[in-house]
């Protein structure tokens, strides 16, 4: 997977990222919140209109992969370990 310039990925194959989320929200919120983005390669965000986490990976080609999560829940202000493995 050649991701081009991504010095938090130093160039590599596979990788794992791990982000620790606390919520302000719960899974009915409406409107669409950012963990991460880093312009337009790599974004971690909740999307109120599928109640869904959604993880965007766009490589040096332009090619972009989309991670969408289905029927998590939690409680607002609750620590979570979010982890996006790439092999």
């Amino acid at each position: 997977l050649d991701l081009g310039a991504f010095p938090y990925l130093e160039g590599r194959a596979a990788f794992s990222m791990s982000v620790w989320v606390r919520p302000s929200f719960d899974q009915t919120h409406g409107t669409t919140r950012y963990v991460f983005a880093d312009g337009s390669n790599l974004s971690v965000s909740f999307l109120h209109a599928r109640r869904a986490w959604r993880v965007v990976m766009r490589t040096a080609a332009g090619t972009t992969y989309r991670l969408d999560t289905a029927g998590i829940t939690w409680l607002a202000g609750t620590w979570h370990l979010m982890t996006v493995t790439y092999d």
